[in-house]
């Protein structure tokens, strides 16, 4: 099993879509929400434990473009003087991440936004997509309640 995340971040609104594409052989389905979030950098790093809560524990790799959720997954964060939001963001990572590693999973960076045809990174560009239809479908919702 192999799952592509990615996630999508409206910093007015504090409000994010992540998306997930689970390609189990020849099945590829799609997996998507929207949330209330800080930053972008938290709705990656959710996206990634959605990814490993939805393998179940079977052996696969997950696949993001997200440089800092894989430095916090390795722990390849320095500690360095922060303002008081960085600091609550800080270990807000720092707590997903230590969950993350709790389920053992193999964890792969991808290189985002790439123009081939390559099917990693159609299947990149896929879970992208679909983190932003999510995001969009938070924008009805808000036109809706009106």
């Amino acid at each position: 099993m192999e799952i592509f995340c990615d996630a999508s971040f409206d910093n007015k609104r504090r409000v994010a879509g992540w998306g997930l594409i689970i390609k189990d052989g020849a099945k590829e389905k799609p997996r998507s929400n929207w949330f209330h979030v800080d930053n972008i950098n938290l709705a990656e790093i959710f996206a990634i434990h959605t990814a490993c809560v939805l393998m179940g524990g079977e052996k696969g790799t997950i696949y993001t473009d997200s440089q800092t959720a894989l430095a916090y997954i390795n722990g390849d964060v320095k500690e360095k003087p922060r303002t008081r939001e960085q600091y609550i963001n800080h270990q807000k990572m720092k707590f997903w991440a230590a969950k993350i590693r709790k389920f053992d999973v193999k964890i792969e960076k991808i290189k985002a936004h790439q123009k081939n045809m390559q099917l990693f990174s159609l299947l990149n560009h896929e879970a992208d997509i679909n983190a932003k239809k999510r995001l969009s479908k938070y924008y009805l919702t808000k036109e809706k309640s009106r």
